[in-house]
């Protein structure tokens, strides 16, 4: 395990298993929201270098704290993307 998924796990986060239908996504993860019972928090790394977060079943975007933002930067130095 990465030291990026190691403080995604720390935050709540738990990878999702890869789907061969989604060629596009290297890393999905995902939280239960404070939002609602039906809500998801989703962070999700592509192949063609970008990120995308968001909640499920809603129309506003996700706000990140200091700690996603550094997991996210961690990730991304990882991927050999900074």
């Amino acid at each position: 395990m990465s030291e990026a998924d190691k403080l995604f796990e720390e935050l709540g986060y738990r990878l999702l298993p890869k789907d061969e239908k989604n060629k596009g996504i290297l890393f999905h993860y995902i939280r239960n929201s404070d939002l609602s019972a039906n809500e998801s928090e989703h962070l999700i790394f592509y192949s063609n270098k970008t990120f995308k977060c968001y909640y499920t079943y809603c129309s506003f975007a996700k706000d990140l704290n200091e700690k996603e933002l550094q997991a996210i930067y961690l990730k991304c130095k990882e991927l050999g993307w900074i």
